[in-house]
C-alpha cells in the first residue's frame, strides 16, 4: 500500500503539468503513487500511463473538490499530497512532512512555496475578517529557520499535504470553491479538531498565481464558518463585506460582479446549517486506543509518552 498519493489536477496548461510531472518523477518518494485527474482533455502523450495514474472526470463537475470527492474512495494511502500544476519539487519534499502525520492530531502540512525570484509565494492560507484568503509571508525572503514562526490555518491548494481520512470526514467537501479551497479545507479540519504544521524542510517552487474568489464564494464561506456560530455573526460579516465592495464598485469592475454576487446571497443559511451537521458528526482526530471524549482523550502513540490535548 502506497504511503502517500500524490494528486494533480489538471489546470488546462499541458506545459504546467508536465513540468511539475517531471520533477515529481525524478524525484518520486518510495511507496508513493502519483494521479493526475483531467476533465477528459489530456492524452498522455509521454505514454506514462506505467508510472502515473491518469483519471478523466466530468468536465461539468471537474473542480478541486470534485476530484477529491471521485478519488477519495480509491485512495488507500494515509497521506494525500495535493499539488498544483507549475509546482516544481526537491528530494524528499515529502519526508518530514509524511513523518509529522504520526501525530494523530496533525490533519494537514504545509509546505514552504517560493517564487521563480526565491521569494516566499506561500507558507499557508489565513482568514481574513471576510472570508478571503491570506497568504503568509507573501513576497518575503525568509531564512529556513524563520519558516516555523508563521501558523497557517491550513496549506494552500498549489501544494497540500492532507491526512486522508481527516478529508473523508468532511461531508460539505463538494460545496468548497476552487478559489477558497485550502482556507475552506484548513478551517473544516481545525473545526473537528486537528491541527496543521509548517514543514520547514518542504520547500518548492512555482509560477502559479492564486485565484480570488467571487462575491459569492467568499458570502458562501461567511455563512458556511461564521454563520454556522450564530445568525446574526454571519448576518454582520456577510454585510460588511458587502459594504466593503459598494465602497470599492465605482473605480473596480471586480468589485462591482462581486457586489452583484454578494447581493444575491447576502442570507445563506444551508450553508450554515450543512457546516453545523458535519462538526456535529464528524469523529475528528482518532488516536489509537482512544476511549474518551474528543476533549479529553488520552492516548500513547508509538516512541512517545502519554499525554492530553484538548481538540
Amino acid at each position: 500500500m502506497p504511503q502517500i498519493s500524490i494528486v494533480i489536477p489538471f489546470s488546462g496548461c499541458e506545459k504546467s503539468l508536465e513540468t511539475t510531472l517531471v520533477s515529481v518523477l525524478e524525484n518520486r518518494p518510495g511507496r508513493s503513487e502519483i494521479i493526475v485527474a483531467h476533465p477528459g482533455n489530456y492524452s498522455d502523450p509521454y505514454e506514462l500511463a506505467d508510472e502515473v495514474r491518469f483519471e478523466a472526470l466530468d468536465p461539468n463537475q471537474f473542480s478541486l473538490a470534485g476530484v477529491l470527492s471521485h478519488l477519495l474512495p480509491s485512495i488507500h494511502a494515509p497521506v494525500l499530497h495535493l499539488l498544483g500544476c507549475g509546482v516544481q519539487v526537491q528530494p524528499g519534499w515529502t519526508r518530514e512532512a509524511t513523518q509529522s502525520f504520526e501525530d494523530a492530531y496533525v490533519g494537514s502540512a504545509c509546505p514552504v512555496l517560493l517564487d521563480q525570484q526565491d521569494a516566499i509565494h506561500s507558507i499557508g492560507v489565513e482568514n481574513s475578517t471576510t472570508y478571503g484568503n491570506r497568504f503568509l509571508a507573501r513576497g518575503k525572503r525568509l531564512s529556513k529557520s524563520e519558516y516555523a514562526q508563521y501558523e497557517p490555518v491550513g496549506p494552500s491548494q498549489l501544494a497540500a499535504f492532507y491526512r486522508t481520512e481527516g478529508l473523508r470526514q468532511i461531508s460539505c467537501l463538494t460545496d468548497f470553491s476552487d478559489a477558497l479551497f485550502g482556507l475552506e479545507i484548513g478551517l473544516s479540519l481545525e473545526a473537528i479538531g486537528f491541527e496543521n504544521r509548517v514543514i520547514p524542510s518542504s520547500v518548492l517552487t512555482t509560477r502559479n498565481e492564486f485565484p480570488n474568489g467571487s462575491g459569492r464564494v467568499s458570502q458562501k464561506a461567511i455563512w458556511r464558518f461564521a454563520g454556522s456560530m450564530g445568525f446574526f455573526l454571519g448576518l454582520a460579516l456577510s454585510s460588511l463585506a458587502t459594504l466593503e465592495d459598494l465602497l470599492r464598485a465605482p473605480f473596480s469592475p471586480g468589485a462591482r460582479q462581486s457586489l452583484r454576487q454578494r447581493l444575491g446571497h447576502l442570507v445563506d443559511t444551508r450553508s450554515a446549517r450543512a457546516f453545523t451537521e458535519f462538526v456535529d458528526q464528524a469523529e475528528g482526530p482518532l488516536p489509537e486506543g482512544a476511549t474518551l471524549p474528543l476533549a479529553q482523550r488520552e492516548w500513547t502513540l508509538a516512541g512517545s509518552t502519554p499525554e492530553r490535548r484538548a481538540a
